[in-house]
Protein backbone atom coordinates (compact mmCIF):
# COMPACT_ATOMS: atom_id res chain seq x y z
CA UNK A 1 0.00 0.00 0.00
CA UNK A 2 3.08 2.41 1.06
CA UNK A 3 4.38 1.62 -2.56
CA UNK A 4 1.17 2.17 -4.82
CA UNK A 5 0.30 5.75 -1.89
CA UNK A 6 4.19 6.70 -2.84
CA UNK A 7 3.75 6.07 -6.52
CA UNK A 8 0.28 7.96 -6.83
CA UNK A 9 2.13 10.77 -4.99
CA UNK A 10 4.76 10.92 -7.65
CA UNK A 11 2.89 10.49 -10.74
CA UNK A 12 0.90 14.00 -9.17
CA UNK A 13 4.29 16.08 -8.82
CA UNK A 14 5.09 14.67 -11.83
CA UNK A 15 2.11 16.08 -13.75
CA UNK A 16 1.99 19.27 -11.67
CA UNK A 17 5.60 20.08 -12.42
CA UNK A 18 5.14 19.08 -15.90
CA UNK A 19 2.47 21.44 -16.02
CA UNK A 20 4.43 24.63 -14.10
CA UNK A 21 7.03 24.22 -16.67
CA UNK A 22 5.13 25.01 -19.46
CA UNK A 23 5.09 28.60 -20.46
CA UNK A 24 1.51 30.69 -19.91
CA UNK A 25 -0.01 31.74 -23.12
CA UNK A 26 0.47 35.47 -23.28
CA UNK A 27 -2.40 37.21 -21.77
CA UNK A 28 -4.57 39.46 -24.32
CA UNK A 29 -4.31 42.76 -24.62
CA UNK A 30 -7.70 44.28 -23.46
CA UNK A 31 -9.77 43.40 -25.93
CA UNK A 32 -7.40 42.59 -28.79
CA UNK A 33 -6.43 39.29 -29.97
CA UNK A 34 -3.43 37.68 -30.23
CA UNK A 35 -4.38 37.30 -33.98
CA UNK A 36 -5.36 41.45 -34.26
CA UNK A 37 -2.27 42.13 -32.45
CA UNK A 38 -0.12 40.61 -35.05
CA UNK A 39 -2.80 42.36 -38.15
CA UNK A 40 -1.61 45.23 -36.49
CA UNK A 41 1.72 44.83 -36.89
CA UNK A 42 2.01 43.39 -39.80
CA UNK A 43 0.83 47.26 -41.35
CA UNK A 44 2.89 49.12 -38.90
CA UNK A 45 1.25 49.70 -36.07
CA UNK A 46 3.37 50.07 -32.59
CA UNK A 47 2.06 49.70 -29.43
CA UNK A 48 1.40 53.03 -27.20
CA UNK A 49 0.82 53.49 -23.78
CA UNK A 50 -3.25 53.77 -24.54
CA UNK A 51 -3.75 50.87 -27.94
CA UNK A 52 -1.80 50.88 -30.95
CA UNK A 53 -0.85 53.47 -33.59
CA UNK A 54 -0.35 53.87 -36.73
CA UNK A 55 1.61 57.05 -37.74
CA UNK A 56 0.92 57.91 -41.66
CA UNK A 57 3.26 60.19 -41.32
CA UNK A 58 5.68 58.17 -44.08
CA UNK A 59 2.03 57.21 -45.93
CA UNK A 60 -0.04 60.38 -46.05
CA UNK A 61 1.45 63.59 -46.06
CA UNK A 62 -0.36 66.76 -46.43
CA UNK A 63 0.83 69.90 -48.00
CA UNK A 64 2.10 72.77 -46.04
CA UNK A 65 -1.23 74.82 -45.35
CA UNK A 66 -3.69 71.93 -46.84
CA UNK A 67 -5.93 68.90 -45.69
CA UNK A 68 -6.67 66.99 -49.03
CA UNK A 69 -6.21 63.71 -50.21
CA UNK A 70 -4.26 62.27 -52.96
CA UNK A 71 -5.55 59.33 -54.78
CA UNK A 72 -2.50 57.83 -53.49
CA UNK A 73 -3.26 58.64 -49.56
CA UNK A 74 -7.04 57.53 -50.09
CA UNK A 75 -5.59 54.20 -51.62
CA UNK A 76 -3.47 53.90 -48.47
CA UNK A 77 -5.95 54.73 -46.09
CA UNK A 78 -8.76 52.22 -47.74
CA UNK A 79 -6.13 49.45 -47.61
CA UNK A 80 -5.72 49.97 -43.79
CA UNK A 81 -9.44 50.07 -43.17
CA UNK A 82 -9.89 47.05 -45.22
CA UNK A 83 -7.50 45.00 -43.00
CA UNK A 84 -8.69 46.75 -40.01
CA UNK A 85 -12.15 45.31 -40.27
CA UNK A 86 -11.26 42.13 -41.99
CA UNK A 87 -10.15 41.84 -38.50
CA UNK A 88 -12.69 42.89 -36.41
CA UNK A 89 -11.25 46.08 -35.04
CA UNK A 90 -13.88 49.03 -36.41
CA UNK A 91 -12.91 51.32 -33.31
CA UNK A 92 -10.00 54.07 -34.03
CA UNK A 93 -8.99 57.26 -32.94
CA UNK A 94 -7.97 59.54 -35.89
CA UNK A 95 -4.73 62.23 -34.61
CA UNK A 96 -4.18 65.26 -37.09
CA UNK A 97 -1.20 66.85 -37.11
CA UNK A 98 0.41 69.90 -38.46
CA UNK A 99 4.32 71.61 -38.10
CA UNK A 100 5.15 74.22 -36.22
CA UNK A 101 4.68 76.86 -39.08
CA UNK A 102 1.83 79.37 -38.36
CA UNK A 103 -0.27 80.49 -35.75
CA UNK A 104 -1.41 78.29 -33.09
CA UNK A 105 -5.00 78.66 -33.63
CA UNK A 106 -4.13 77.93 -37.31
CA UNK A 107 -2.50 74.83 -36.75
CA UNK A 108 -5.01 73.59 -34.44
CA UNK A 109 -7.88 73.95 -36.85
CA UNK A 110 -5.85 72.50 -39.60
CA UNK A 111 -4.95 69.12 -37.79
CA UNK A 112 -8.52 68.80 -37.10
CA UNK A 113 -9.05 69.11 -40.69
CA UNK A 114 -6.62 66.43 -41.71
CA UNK A 115 -8.20 64.30 -39.16
CA UNK A 116 -11.34 65.25 -40.52
CA UNK A 117 -10.41 64.17 -43.60
CA UNK A 118 -9.34 60.85 -42.66
CA UNK A 119 -12.21 60.17 -40.79
CA UNK A 120 -14.43 60.72 -44.24
CA UNK A 121 -12.38 58.41 -45.68
CA UNK A 122 -12.93 55.48 -43.00
CA UNK A 123 -16.23 55.79 -43.29
CA UNK A 124 -16.14 55.83 -47.25
CA UNK A 125 -14.80 52.47 -46.61
CA UNK A 126 -16.75 50.76 -44.25
CA UNK A 127 -15.81 52.08 -40.59
CA UNK A 128 -18.85 53.37 -38.54
CA UNK A 129 -18.65 57.47 -37.51
CA UNK A 130 -20.02 56.51 -34.18
CA UNK A 131 -17.03 54.39 -33.65
CA UNK A 132 -14.06 57.10 -34.69
CA UNK A 133 -12.44 59.88 -32.22
CA UNK A 134 -11.47 62.66 -34.60
CA UNK A 135 -8.76 64.84 -33.12
CA UNK A 136 -6.83 68.22 -33.71
CA UNK A 137 -3.67 67.90 -32.32
CA UNK A 138 -1.47 71.08 -33.79
CA UNK A 139 2.08 70.95 -33.65
CA UNK A 140 2.36 69.03 -30.77
CA UNK A 141 4.47 65.93 -31.14
CA UNK A 142 6.72 65.80 -33.56
CA UNK A 143 7.87 63.45 -35.22
CA UNK A 144 10.64 65.21 -36.86
CA UNK A 145 12.71 68.33 -37.09
CA UNK A 146 10.33 71.54 -37.85
CA UNK A 147 13.63 73.51 -38.53
CA UNK A 148 14.50 71.71 -42.02
CA UNK A 149 11.40 71.32 -44.66
CA UNK A 150 11.78 67.88 -45.02
CA UNK A 151 11.02 67.26 -41.21
CA UNK A 152 8.39 69.83 -41.11
CA UNK A 153 6.75 67.50 -44.37
CA UNK A 154 6.99 64.65 -41.69
CA UNK A 155 4.87 66.13 -38.87
CA UNK A 156 1.99 67.44 -41.48
CA UNK A 157 0.91 63.54 -40.84
CA UNK A 158 -2.30 62.06 -39.35
CA UNK A 159 -1.80 58.91 -37.62
CA UNK A 160 -4.33 55.94 -36.29
CA UNK A 161 -4.92 55.12 -33.03
CA UNK A 162 -6.50 51.67 -32.09
CA UNK A 163 -7.54 52.20 -28.32
CA UNK A 164 -7.30 49.50 -26.17
CA UNK A 165 -9.59 50.96 -23.48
Amino acid sequence: MFSSLRRAVLLLCVAVLSTACQAPPPPPVEGLSAGQIGVLKNIGFEEIEDGWELNLGGRILFDSGDASLNDESRATVAHVIQVLREAGINHLRIEGYTDNTGPERHNQELSLQRATVVAREAVANGLPYENLTVEGRGASNPVADNQAPAGRAQNRRVALIVPIN
